[in-house]
């Protein structure tokens, strides 16, 4: 009867961790063949880290459609131009406070939104009447009181200006779907990558599996 001698082996039910595995099999040495049980966990662990990548792309492209809806919801606003002036501006407001501090994004938005309610100017207090000054009496009255002064936001919105915005806003949705198309063409890859991970390793398990038949024929 032959006998078939290993030495430095894994055993072959391996109950390790997945970890102990795949740093047995990246270190030569430990080991003196590749065994299905270790194959196995190191494929386990490759796929995960797969798996982990295209789920965040996958939320990066959750991300990108909020995004768009959100730019699709002020495009809409400013087609009716300055006649939409609160609609646009409330748009405008629901997308900064719907955006994380810091985002690019939110900046963007917030820049052009202050651009066009150009921020506190004094301006006459319209609220108060000019007192005193009757149908038949002089303009400037000894008894007429002046309106005062208050700080007001300018409304710097024409539909000029409404049309500069849209174009703003069209091109940041050009921007979102170009890293749209990008992110999905590696989602592609990396499921490409799984499959043929899952193809080789199929492949090989066969091709063990017949060795140790063709060895037990042999004993």
């Amino acid at each position: 009867m032959n006998t078939i001698e290993t030495t430095n082996t894994l055993p072959l039910q391996y109950t390790g961790s997945i970890d102990g595995a795949v740093s047995a099999l990246t270190q030569p040495g430990e080991f003196t063949y590749l065994t299905p049980e270790t194959l196995l966990a190191y494929v386990e662990k490759e796929l995960r880290s797969l798996d982990g990548d295209i789920r965040r792309l996958l939320d990066g492209q959750r991300d990108t459609i909020a995004r768009k809806k959100l730019l699709g919801d002020i495009e809409t606003a400013l087609s009716k131009g300055e006649a939409g002036r609160d609609q646009i501006r409330a748009a405008y407001q629901e997308a900064i406070d719907s955006l994380p501090e810091g985002d690019a994004l939110r900046e963007t938005l917030q820049a052009e939104l202050d651009g066009t309610w150009g921020g506190l100017c004094p301006v006459w207090d319209r609220s108060k009447q000019i007192e005193g000054l009757g149908a038949n009496q002089q303009f400037f009255s000894t008894n007429m009181t002046m309106p005062e002064l208050k700080n007001e936001i300018v409304d710097l919105l024409s539909n000029d200006k409404a049309q500069q915005m849209t174009t703003c806003i069209k091109n940041l949705q050009s921007d979102l779907n170009q890293a749209s198309e990008i992110r999905m063409i590696e989602v592609q890859s990396l499921m490409s990558q799984r499959a043929s991970a899952l193809q080789i390793t199929t492949g090989i398990m066969s091709k063990i599996d017949q060795g140790n038949m063709s060895i037990v024929k042999n004993i």
